[in-house]
């Protein structure tokens, strides 16, 4: 059951890409391909215990990130900054407003342009980047080394960690942390995101920034320092590794999940 699950994910991963890549060559929306996945399929092995594995991590963000795109309102999307005399801040705000609608497409910007808007970015929300992010899912970077295109999606993509990092740590007690430990932050409870998708309940995993054990709520994307107070949490047994077969570019999914409840996790820690 759980290989025909995973089987369907490729083929949908796969067809969602293809189909995309041709709707934009024929000058379609981006939004007239396909709905992809929301969830990581998971291997349930016995009561309140589950697996979820044989999938690549860049897999497993992209699937994170379409659920929160999927799960975050639309409300100021379109709204950017201003100067204070009224006038535009951003340089190549009408370019962003397409790329938010979904009628513009990355690969066919010009480069000026592009290397223009990249500086953009850094003024945009939380809520922007991850939109016109979720929509360029497909990229593929070229074999031939980086391009304009890429050098965007690689600034976008530190920039949407960073701020997925900061927001998570907004009602919890850690210390504020550099770029860096937000930005990895960020991307590893996107991680979670994806594997919740198949998880709904409970919607609290344990996550640990250094020695610190905090509760991950998958719904509003934040952390907190104290147990739920309904039901048990999902805790992680993390055996993940780089896949040889890639020459270890990519990594391989590899989550134990467990459902706990407080006086286990604490006697687990004693």
């Amino acid at each position: 059951m759980f290989e025909e699950r995973r089987r369907r994910f490729e083929e949908e991963e796969k067809g969602a890409r293809a189909s995309s890549e041709l709707e934009r060559e024929r000058g379609s929306s981006v939004r007239s391909a396909p709905k992809p996945v929301t969830a990581l399929p998971c291997e349930r092995q016995g009561q309140g215990k589950w697996r979820v594995h044989k999938f690549y991590e860049d897999q497993a963000i992209n699937v994170g990130l379409r659920r929160l795109d999927s799960q975050w309102g639309t409300q100021a999307l379109h709204v950017f900054p201003k100067r204070s005399n009224g006038s535009p801040l951003l340089l190549r705000e009408q370019l962003l407003d397409s790329l938010l609608e979904g009628t513009t497409n990355l690969k066919a910007v010009p480069a000026s342009d592009l290397s223009a808007a990249q500086g953009d970015l850094r003024h945009l929300s939380l809520r922007q980047l991850l939109k016109i992010r979720a929509l360029h899912l497909d990229f593929v970077p070229p074999k031939n080394g980086a391009d304009t295109t890429t050098a965007f999606i690689e600034k976008m993509d530190w920039l949407l960690f960073e701020k997925l990092g900061k927001k998570a740590l907004v009602n919890s007690a850690v210390d504020s942390q550099d770029t860096a430990s937000a930005c990895r932050l960020g991307r590893e409870l996107t991680l979670v995101t994806a594997a919740a998708g198949a998880l709904l309940s409970p919607p609290y995993w344990v996550w640990w920034i250094g020695d610190r054990r905090r509760f991950f709520d998958t719904k509003l994307f934040t952390l907190s320092d104290a147990f739920p107070k309904n039901g048990g949490v999902l805790q992680i047994e993390d055996r993940s590794a780089p896949d040889p077969n890639s020459k270890g570019l990519r990594r391989q999914i590899d989550w134990k999940v467990s459902l706990v409840q407080m006086s286990r996790l604490w006697q687990s820690t004693t």
